[in-house]
């Protein structure tokens, strides 16, 4: 498993996915989910301009946006003293909350299931430019898996702000 997980190092999301098929949207080991109807919830996307959404606009609309964030990282690149050493991009803490938001506020089976995947499957990390964290202040207990992801810090605001990652939220 090691080994293959170098193949995708230094690709975005997108590329990573490009590598299945077109109609598989999202493909972890043993679950396919495939998100049909919409435009920009996949591998790059399908739409003929930006004003182009699936049958789901309320949730294609999530999507974009978050594709659009100006604010990532690419797998293996960097960030100031920030290293995305996983295989996915890692976007800004406030591009993934927006798109947390989005997904709760479209309210449908589709945009639930793209926010289970992103955030409770994926987990990826976001950065944002913050005091120094010195602890971790509330845990959240991940349903179904041992861990637990921060979601709330305490921080150090005698030092600068910096640039650090931070663990979002379950969906």
């Amino acid at each position: 498993m090691e080994s293959s997980n170098k193949t995708f190092i230094g690709k975005s999301f997108s590329e990573i996915l490009d590598k299945f098929e077109e109609e598989v949207h999202v493909i972890f080991p043993g679950l396919l989910v495939y998100f049909m109807g919409t435009k920009w919830c996949g591998p790059g996307n399908i739409a003929s301009d930006y004003d182009d959404l699936g049958v789901f606009n309320d949730t294609d609309s999530c999507c974009r946006t978050h594709d659009s964030c100006a604010k990532n990282i690419l797998a293996g690149e960097t960030l100031g003293p920030l290293i995305n050493d996983g295989i996915f991009t890692r976007s800004a803490c406030s591009c993934d909350q927006k798109f947390y938001c989005c997904l709760k506020k479209a309210k449908s089976l589709l945009a639930t299931s793209i926010g289970e995947t992103y955030f409770n499957v994926i987990q990826p990390q976001c950065f944002a430019l913050d005091y120094p964290i010195e602890s971790c202040a509330e845990y959240q207990k991940i349903v179904g898996n041992f861990g637990k992801k921060c979601i709330k810090y305490n921080f150090d605001t005698s030092k600068p702000k910096k640039l650090q990652w931070f663990d979002t939220k379950h969906f």
